[in-house]
């Protein structure tokens, strides 16, 4: 059977999923150290840990070699780290410029509270809207994400 692009066999993850783990994954092996990627994630070592071994089996490859307080990367990593890491470091940039675009047009054009007032563009005819009708407000601008705190 086929949804879209892909077979039920491997729809087993998400593109979302794998997006994040492969991001995980880069962040463990240029670090070599699944408690730095965590930190620099705001994860903990064992959702690190957790995600490698996810993409491990989706990948049907293992990753690292997991020694006592180490690990390194395995070849079939550092080939898999060498063929990604330019395209996630280029979607991440396409991100931000828009994030920043957005931000500039935010600031350049603010909408204000008092735009998203029923009576704003009211004619003088109009009936007041109806009691217990949930209303809104517009936020002002972006907000930024807010990091973790160590």
């Amino acid at each position: 059977m086929r949804y879209g692009f892909c077979t039920v066999s491997c729809m087993r993850i998400t593109r979302s999923a794998l997006l994040q783990n492969l991001r995980v994954f880069t962040f463990a092996a240029h670090a070599l150290s699944f408690k730095a990627a965590a930190q620099a994630l705001c994860l903990t070592p064992s959702a690190v840990s957790h995600r490698i071994k996810d993409l491990e089996t989706d990948l049907g490859i293992r990753l690292f070699e997991r020694r006592t307080r180490a690990v390194v990367l395995t070849a079939d990593a550092a080939a898999l780290l060498a063929e990604i890491d330019p395209h996630l470091g280029a979607l991440e940039r396409a991100v931000q410029g828009v994030a920043a675009r957005a931000r500039a047009t935010a600031t350049a054009h603010p909408v204000g509270l008092e735009s998203r007032s029923p009576w704003a563009t009211a004619p003088s005819n109009a009936q007041a809207p109806v009691v217990g009708t949930p209303r809104r407000a517009k936020v002002v601008g972006a907000v930024a994400p807010v990091g973790c705190e160590s």
